[in-house]
């Protein structure tokens, strides 16, 4: 075994202890609020009733076992059945080490977001609603007049994912620079993810930057990517917009109702909406959830479903059906007897070693459509971020295969 091999082994050590002890923390809370109602004027007492309640030992063991799972998927080659552990650069053809994979990133992304690039032109934080924000990404012509601009192939909303509950725009500028330089113009909105807001505000705000890059260039194409909850919004952005323009599509009613008076200003307009429903080309989900109870049940088994916050992004158990995309289109075939067949092209992009969210997410909601309107791709023994940082890195593994399938849905 050689060095690195042992600073692999004791780096893999380090992080699970880490999930270890935040899982005992996590543990801790419960057991917190577990706790009997405290009577005033006596001292507070912990049943065991309330331990036990607390302290899911299946819970946390779950977790442990995902924790080493993830760390371990993350040395071994997921090819081999050996003891050898595989060290990959992210500018080689295999995979690479967990670690090292995030990092080389992470530099790339700050030198890319906090330097300028001669073929990419960044304008950073562009009001489209309210108190909303996003950044654009335009292409540039080298040696150009003044005010002279190159024509945009297509306009690309990017939706990023991080459980509902986190995330920012910065974070995906290389997924930007990739569409850029192949001529695209892409937005990267902000969105207000939980607690600062919920699933329908997070939607009206997709709607709202859709709005804004089909004014801005009234000439393109509009396309949306998402990834993993970001995949669950741009499509239930869509649907929704569906419903707004008066299709013959029956779908569930999603009331969408603003979380104050604040975004009132920043709901879309009818006709714009017509207008921008009409000129989007094509939706690509890249590891999306789209069926919200089941993607719970999933979470439940793997003891993780205390620790997301997808359930209080939604509004509670009962608005799952609502606002979930393959329900809604469920709903549709029932009412009118055939699969929805929208105006535009759909590609699902999953990996078959998806741990987070499972292949069959995308495999069910394609299904409730038209079969001449979906695009699949299978990424075999890829994980929940491959097809994302696929886009990011030109020598990630499956990078060739899903910027193919994505340049054959702009073009469509």
């Amino acid at each position: 075994v050689g060095t690195m091999d042992v600073m692999l082994l004791l780096l893999s050590a380090v992080l699970l202890g880490a999930a270890f002890l935040l899982a005992l923390g996590l543990v801790a809370i419960q057991v917190i609020h577990g706790l009997p109602a405290h009577v005033p004027g006596e001292p507070a007492k912990l049943s065991v009733a309330a331990l036990r309640r607390g302290l899911s030992y299946r819970r946390l063991w779950l977790l442990f076992v995902a924790a080493f799972g993830q760390v371990r998927a993350s040395f071994v080659s997921a090819g081999t059945r050996t003891k050898n552990l595989q060290i990959n650069r992210c500018f080689s053809r295999q995979r690479q080490v967990l670690l090292i994979q995030y990092a080389s990133l992470w530099l790339r992304w700050r030198r890319f977001y906090n330097s300028s690039e001669p073929l990419v032109n960044l304008q950073k934080d562009i009001e489209y609603g309210r108190g909303k924000w996003l950044d654009l990404y335009e292409p540039v012509i080298p040696n150009a007049e003044p005010n002279e601009k190159k024509p945009v192939k297509s306009a690309i909303i990017f939706v990023y994912g991080g459980a509902w509950g986190s995330g920012s725009k910065d974070m995906y500028s290389l997924v930007a620079r990739t569409l850029v330089l192949r001529g695209h113009v892409v937005a990267i909105p902000d969105y207000s993810t939980f607690p600062s807001g919920k699933v329908p505000d997070m939607v009206l705000e997709i709607r709202t930057a859709i709005n804004w890059l089909e004014v801005r260039y009234p000439e393109s194409r509009l396309h949306l990517i998402g990834h993993s909850a970001g995949a669950h919004l741009a499509l239930l952005a869509v649907l929704t917009m569906a419903d707004v323009h008066g299709t013959s599509e029956i779908f569930q009613p999603l009331q969408l109702v603003p979380r104050d008076k604040r975004a009132v200003s920043s709901l879309p307009r009818t006709e714009p909406e017509i207008a921008a429903y009409k000129r989007i080309g094509s939706v690509t989900g890249l590891a999306g959830v789209y069926d919200i109870a089941s993607h719970y049940q999933y979470e439940a088994q793997r003891g993780v479903e205390f620790v997301s916050p997808m359930t209080r992004a939604m509004g509670g158990p009962a608005r799952f059906a609502d606002l979930s995309p393959t329900n809604i289109l469920q709903t549709h075939r029932a009412h009118t007897g055939s699969p929805w067949a929208p105006p535009f092209s759909l590609l699902f992009v999953h990996g078959q070693a998806d741990k987070t969210v499972p292949l069959r997410s995308s495999v069910e909601v394609s299904r409730e459509i038209a079969r001449h309107k979906v695009n699949f791709l299978k990424l075999p023994d890829a994980n929940h971020v491959d097809p994302l940082f696929a886009l990011m890195c030109d020598q990630w593994v499956f990078h060739a295969e899903v910027l193919d399938a994505i340049d054959r849905q702009l073009s469509s």
